[in-house]
């Protein structure tokens, strides 16, 4: 028994709006989203710092005299 989640099927008519938009061609948009990729590159997150970096930050903010 399958029934239609009204979250999936939004998300599936979005798609087909950017499909559309690029004319069904995934190169199309493949191209447009690199572009977008370079002309925001500094807004977009790549990784988390490591737990370690975040705790010896903290521990420099809050305790004198260590140095890194």
């Amino acid at each position: 028994m399958t029934t239609e989640d009204p979250i999936v099927a939004e998300v599936r008519a979005v798609r087909k709006k950017i499909e559309a938009t690029y004319g069904n061609d995934f190169y199309s948009f493949y191209k447009r989203m690199t572009e977008l990729q370079k002309q925001y590159s500094l807004k977009l997150v790549t990784s988390p710092l490591p737990l370690r970096a975040i705790t010896w930050s903290l521990q420099k903010a809050t305790l004198p005299n260590v140095s890194g």
